[in-house]
């Protein structure tokens, strides 16, 4: 895949340290990052990389065209309910990157720490919700209907579970947020949503922006940038990285790619404690709005 889509371009890459990349269609599911380059390292090694929903992502982050925001909301620890049925989709999480991440946050300059959990974390909260913070983190489960004939509209395939998501299933699912739903989200001017939860990447390609999902909700909703998984990841790998990244983010604050690349470049040096044969790191892809 290096050689189809970067290898052409290599020179005009000498003596570039950061490569933005606007992808098209299924290519934003490409884990561009973790490519393996003639020199036999991942191209994370050799530049920092940013994936752009459109090239006008560049000029759109220069503008202020949104206030400032301050503060971060965390959300984990999740109530997902009990089906009567039987039918719970949705197994509890508990506090495990919660209580990785929250001692870190609360030591940063990016304002009072807000922690969203159990039977309060739900749908119509999150909805409400009328100040944006500057970091909206959410540890949850995603999923994609990547199988589903309804292709017309994509938006309704990408979801999270929200509190009680196992109560109302085949009964409106009240506790699962969809695309659809999350583009309607208040987050202009919030700098970063962490959507920490399995195929959060996922979308169906579109002729309009590049791919359909929940990646293009948090656009339409007003986020700057999002923090998203390709594919399934492990509880306590996710941890692991989750609470690097924030190391390296409060050491060079707004620098959002960067302290990305760091944690990526730990994992990959073997520096970052993760379960055996872990890819996470591979998984997690920052797309700028």
């Amino acid at each position: 895949m290096y050689a189809q889509f970067l290898l052409p371009f290599e020179p005009d890459l000498v003596g570039t340290d950061r490569l933005y990349i606007a992808a098209d269609g299924p290519l934003f599911l490409v884990p561009f990052e973790a490519l393996r380059t003639p020199r036999g390292r991942y191209l994370v090694e050799e530049r920092e990389i940013e994936m752009l929903r459109n090239a006008s992502a560049l000029v759109a982050a220069r503008r202020p065209d949104a206030p400032p925001r301050s503060g971060v909301i965390v959300v984990d620890d999740i109530d997902y309910g009990r089906n009567a049925r039987g039918l719970n989709l949705f197994r509890p999480l508990g506090a495990t990157e919660s209580n990785a991440i929250l001692p870190v946050l609360r030591r940063s300059s990016f304002g009072a720490v807000t922690f969203v959990h159990g039977a309060t974390a739900t749908k119509s909260w999150l909805m409400s919700l009328q100040t944006a913070p500057r970091i909206l983190h959410l540890s949850t489960h995603g999923y994609y209907w990547s199988g589903s004939a309804y292709r017309a509209d994509p938006m309704p395939l990408g979801l999270i579970a929200l509190a009680g998501a196992n109560n109302d299933l085949g009964r409106g699912d009240s506790g699962i947020l969809t695309g659809t739903e999350m583009m309607r989200l208040r987050l202009a001017g919030t700098d970063l949503v962490v959507l920490s939860a399995c195929d959060s990447a996922q979308g169906e390609a579109t002729y309009a922006d590049g791919l359909a999902g929940l990646s293009s909700a948090l656009a339409i909703a007003g986020a700057r940038r999002s923090l998203l998984a390709l594919w399934p990841v492990s509880d306590a790998g996710t941890a692991v990285l989750m609470r690097r990244f924030y190391e390296h983010l409060i050491a060079q604050p707004d620098r959002y790619a960067a302290a990305l690349r760091a944690t990526k470049l730990d994992a990959i040096q073997g520096d970052l404690p993760q379960p055996p044969n872990a890819t996470d790191w591979k998984a997690f892809v920052l797309i700028r709005n």
